[in-house]
């Protein structure tokens, strides 16, 4: 508890450089709900012990104090006994050491307050660093006494990870104001939730601690993005007029390909072809494949480039298994795509299978609806039940023509058995999702989107390297062809799956790494 004249942390207004967090209580109401859930989750946590901030709580030294009683009740009774001068200065001393050692940190600590501040907390970004700065301010000096200072950041959207504990100590002396410096490195995405911060004053031979919580509620939010290097090529929100070389579509049964040349030689001039349709123009058919024996094809010109981009996010715990970084990666690249689509003047929609998110439009134009969406995405967690994959016909059959799909999900089985979970292969033929259904829908889905002139792309996140992502691809090629799907193989580094938030004292440079 307290003394009446203790004053509990406070906070101010944020800046756009130094920002001085306060408790956000403005909250939207569709996050309301899911948020007390997840903060349930996480104190649960914290209480079974993964916060290691309150396990290494500083104690008094309580068998040290008896000793001390003791050794005063015996000095008091020989200065009674005797009254010699040995005995009055045997009393004084041990009389200025009790109440040096018991007293004074509880006399002397007065009124204390604490602020917070975050650097630039609107650039904070997956894998990146965050800055904090502990103001914590005292009424009265404190010459004989050090004081420490240690606080935890909690991952609301990830409540399985531990808290990330920072710990500092110093001796004040003389001056009232102290500020602590330290940078968080390693950050992965959602909402970052301060924990009160625990302020611990004792005396220097370190008999008596006296330990206060004070309350400077805040959080901050941490926005997704993809692991560093990733370029796209030949997307929908990627670089205009760059197309890859291995982004291709496959456009029928034996793998072919249109070149080039073929592309600007053709009517339609557009870099693909797609099942025939009743109802499209004859001079769009593709009569060169109908004489080779490859079917009618139509081929798609600029004009039926699509205005809307759809982009579908397997957010299902059983496709990730224990590898959650590969989704943490697939929330980011929906994020990029999200923002490149937005910036080409298209509207966007996202659809998961998560719990808490299913749908979030975004209007061209709309910078409210874009920010919201990316805030929905930082957030969002893989509680899913059902597989995406399973719905996939299903979403593609409401889809407008020239519709372009953006399908991120899980390309291999993890090592963690995820496999008997429900994870998705190219073997869809003998796959099941764990109740013995198979997965043609797969393979169902991106044949229902050539009909319908749906353009459907394919991101596969493998944790592996980038060989065995290039040949899960070709797998992936081979058992779709003829649906005029793209595939595409996204590699997960290991830099970006190994990840992990670190608080280091001192800012960019750890001060307890540089004295060792």
């Amino acid at each position: 508890m307290l003394g009446n004249n203790s004053q509990i942390g406070k906070s101010g207004t944020i800046t756009d450089k130094v920002n001085r967090v306060e408790t956000d209580t403005k909250k939207s109401s569709m996050y309301k709900n899911s948020g007390k859930r997840i903060k349930a989750a996480a104190r649960e946590l914290n209480a079974a012990g993964v916060n290691t901030a309150e396990a290494s709580k500083l104690h008094s030294r309580y068998f040290a104090r008896i000793v001390l009683i003791v050794l005063l009740a015996a000095s008091a009774a020989a200065e009674y006994a005797r009254g010699g001068a040995v005995e009055w200065f045997f009393l004084a001393m041990m009389t200025a050491v009790f109440l040096c050692v018991c007293m004074v940190p509880y006399a002397a600590a007065g009124r204390i307050s604490v602020e917070r501040i975050i650097e630039e907390e609107r650039l904070l970004v997956d894998g990146g660093q965050m800055m904090v700065q502990v103001f914590v301010r005292l009424s009265r000096p404190l010459p004989l006494m050090w004081l420490g200072v240690s606080e935890g950041i909690a991952n609301l959207t990830i409540p399985q990870n531990a808290v990330v504990p920072y710990r500092t100590v110093t001796v004040p002396g003389f001056s009232r104001v102290l500020m602590f410096r330290y940078m968080v490195t390693g950050l992965q995405r959602g909402e970052l939730d301060f924990q009160p911060i625990r302020i611990s004053i004792g005396d220097l031979l370190g008999m008596t601690v006296r330990t206060l919580e004070l309350s400077c509620a805040s959080s901050v939010l941490v926005k997704p993005q993809p692991p560093a290097g990733e370029h796209w090529k030949g997307f929908p929100g990627a670089i205009p007029g760059v197309n890859a070389s291995n982004d291709r579509p496959v456009a029928s049964a034996s793998g072919l390909t249109l070149t080039a040349a073929a592309r600007v030689s053709r009517d339609g001039m557009g870099p693909e072809v797609r099942t025939y349709t009743p109802g499209d123009p004859l001079r769009r058919i593709d009569w060169r494949a109908m004489a080779r024996g490859l079917g009618m094809q139509t081929r798609i010109s600029n004009a039926e480039q699509p205005s809307e981009v759809i982009i579908l996010l397997e957010a299902s715990q059983k496709a990730y298994g224990k590898e959650m970084r590969l989704f943490d990666a697939n929330v980011g690249r929906a994020a990029m795509a999200l923002r490149r689509a937005f910036e080409q003047g298209k509207g966007v929609e996202i659809l998961s299978n998560s719990l808490e998110e299913e749908r979030v439009t975004v209007r061209a134009g709309d910078k409210a609806a874009l920010r919201l969406a990316e805030d929905k995405l930082a957030r969002i967690q893989a509680n899913g039940v059902k597989l995406l994959f399973d719905s996939l016909a299903g979403i593609v059959g409401q889809m407008p023509r020239g519709a372009a799909i953006i399908c991120l999900a899980v390309g291999h089985a993890s090592t963690e058995g995820t496999i008997e979970a429900g994870s998705i292969r190219p073997d869809f033929g003998r796959m099941n999702n764990g109740d013995g259904t198979e997965l043609q829908s797969v393979a169902y889905g991106a044949k229902l989107a050539g009909i319908r002139g749906v353009r459907l792309y394919l991101l596969l996140a493998y944790g592996g390297g980038v060989m065995e992502s290039q040949q899960r691809e070709r797998e992936w090629q081979e058992r779709l062809s003829g649906t005029g799907c793209f595939v595409k193989g996204m590699p997960v580094p290991a830099a970006y799956q190994d990840n992990h938030p670190t608080a280091m004292e001192g800012g960019r440079v750890d001060v307890s790494a540089s004295i060792s």
